[in-house]
């Protein structure tokens, strides 16, 4: 459908589901944010034949993403890394949820980084921004105009209440 997901089945109606899983039409007509344009053309019946096919998996057949935990300095990096992607994506006429998820960056973050970030399309259109803003060579400025850019790291501080030793501070 080359759609992202969300306009498929919205966030809130998979939450729903997972937390409660339809087994019959009816169930579906009654799950928040799912309405008719979601159920029709088939899509009922293949939604209700997906719950019940993981319904029916065993343990071990789970594919549960990993469970990255960030610490501090990596939520900032996080932060940082999907400003940097909403700018690109609209730079790109592209939803950002197609370019890169919050779980994108995270298994990106990962040493070596992992994911469908670390090859591919994405990473020749963020990867290497993500990388270099992550290893802290690249930083992300306003252009002056309402837009994000990234560029080369000058290590200036202009911060004078976090300066480090050695910093360089203009008047």
């Amino acid at each position: 459908m080359d759609l992202p997901v969300r306009f498929v089945v919205p966030d809130l109606a998979l939450l729903s589901i997972a937390q409660h899983p339809s087994r019959t039409h009816d169930d579906l007509r009654r799950t928040r944010s799912l309405d008719g344009r979601h159920l029709g053309g088939g899509a009922a019946d293949e939604l209700l034949a997906a719950i019940a096919q993981g319904l029916d998996l065993a343990p071990s057949g789970l594919r549960l993403p990993p469970a990255h935990e960030l610490d501090q300095p990596d939520r900032a990096v996080a932060t940082l890394a999907t400003a940097y992607v909403a700018q690109r994506a609209g730079d790109l006429e592209l939803d950002p949820a197609i370019l890169a998820t919050r779980a994108d960056l995270v298994e990106f973050m990962q040493d070596p980084p992992q994911g469908r970030l670390a090859g591919g399309w994405r990473s020749d259109l963020v990867g290497e921004g993500l990388r270099r803003l992550a290893e802290g060579q690249a930083s992300l400025s306003f252009d002056g105009h309402g837009s994000l850019v990234l560029e080369e790291r000058s290590f200036l501080s202009i911060d004078r209440s976090g300066l480090r030793s050695g910093s360089q501070v203009d008047p």
